[in-house]
């Protein structure tokens, strides 16, 4: 998740690519290219970002749910 304030200037680069710091990319398992789910909350400052590992893994838990039935 990053939060407003404290977390610098980033942005949308002039290529639509979101600039997020390179420990945060770590943290969150997102390697160079990968392509990720943006979730904001513009009310409590909020931008939560979904790696492709936990894109994944909500997909697999929602496709066994659906089974299980």
């Amino acid at each position: 998740m990053i939060t407003r304030p404290g977390f610098g200037r980033r942005g949308v680069t002039e290529h639509g690519h979101l600039a997020l710091p390179a420990q945060t990319r770590r943290g969150a398992g997102i390697q160079h290219h990968d392509r990720v789910l943006l979730a904001a909350d513009p009310d409590q400052g909020l931008l939560v970002v979904f790696p492709p590992r936990v894109l994944d893994e909500m997909a697999a838990r929602r496709f066994r749910e659906g089974v299980d039935r």
